[in-house]
């Protein structure tokens, strides 16, 4: 099961900014606060990435 974490999403310059006050230096953006979650979400995943915490997914195979 995965670990919750607060989330902080502010409307700033008509754009949403998304991130989590735990990991600092990770942050989403978007034109919605759901996008900048997502957006978010995927900055978390490089970020474990970066620290050899989670494997990168393979890419599917190539069609032709």
């Amino acid at each position: 099961m995965g670990q919750t974490m607060p989330l902080v999403a502010l409307h700033k310059n008509k754009e949403w900014w998304a991130y989590c006050p735990e990991i600092p230096g990770v942050y989403g953006v978007g034109e919605t606060a759901s996008e900048a979650e997502k957006d978010l979400e995927q900055a978390f995943k490089l970020h474990l990435m970066a620290r050899g915490d989670l494997q990168a997914e393979p890419d599917p195979p190539a069609t032709d």
